[in-house]
C-alpha cells in the first residue's frame, strides 16, 4: 500500500537544521498519554511508566506542545 502525507510546511524529521529539544518536567507530567496519540518517533513510554523524549530523534517541531494540557512538555525557552 502506498501512503502519502501532504502538509504544508516541509518535514521537519527530513530538515534537521533546527535542534532545540522539547523539555519534559517529570512533576507536572499526569501520565495521560496524550501526547503519545501524536505519533512522534522521539517520544515513548519507559518501564516505570513516565513519558520519555529522546534528544536524538526530536527535531524541535514542538507539535506534542500543544497536545499536554498540563504544560508538562516545553520548548526551552518557556521551561521552568
Amino acid at each position: 500500500d502506498l501512503t502519502v502525507i501532504i502538509t504544508r510546511t516541509p518535514c521537519k524529521l527530513i530538515s534537521r537544521t533546527r535542534r532545540a529539544q522539547v523539555c519534559l518536567s517529570a512533576e507536572k507530567c499526569k501520565k495521560c498519554y496524550a501526547c503519545l496519540n501524536i505519533g512522534c518517533p522521539a517520544l515513548s513510554k519507559a518501564e516505570d511508566g513516565s513519558v520519555r523524549v529522546d534528544p536524538e530523534v526530536c527535531v524541535g517541531c514542538y507539535m506534542c506542545v500543544g497536545s499536554c494540557k498540563f504544560d508538562a512538555l516545553a520548548k526551552p525557552e518557556t521551561a521552568e
